[in-house]
């Protein structure tokens, strides 16, 4: 009778070690946040573009074009982190960026001109 009280009590133990083993595993760091803000590049065969998001709401965005600048300007913008989306506001437009992906070193986007619907692109930035 003892021994299957102890063999009871080892299998509980070894049990609630168990649980407590698995429910502290890596998924617990899933919540991490990342800031949109700092500079970014994205590049597509001779063309590449730098995008800056500063923590006061404003940005700089800069293309370049065979090593030429093609486009610069500068812009506002306003993330929702509830719902992943950047709207930019510049030269009188407004663009909506849905973040697909957003990590330490990686940001990739939908990009929708409003009114435009059929000029969806996905691009993919690195942290610079």
């Amino acid at each position: 009778m003892k021994k299957n009280v102890l063999n009871w009590m080892i299998f509980m133990m070894v049990a609630i070690v168990s649980v407590n083993l698995i429910s502290c595993s890596s998924d617990d760091n899933n919540d991490e946040s990342y800031s949109i803000v700092g500079r970014w590049e994205s590049r597509h065969g001779n063309a590449y573009s730098q995008i800056t998001f500063y923590e006061d709401g404003k940005g700089h965005d800069i293309t370049y074009y065979s090593g030429k600048v093609d486009y610069e300007g500068n812009f506002t913008y306003v993330f929702d982190s509830k719902t992943m989306r950047i709207m930019m506001y510049e030269e009188g437009e407004t663009v909506e960026l849905k973040v697909i992906s957003l990590t330490a070193q990686t940001l990739i986007i939908e990009v929708t001109e409003f009114g435009k619907v059929s000029d969806k692109e996905i691009l993919t930035y690195t942290r610079l």
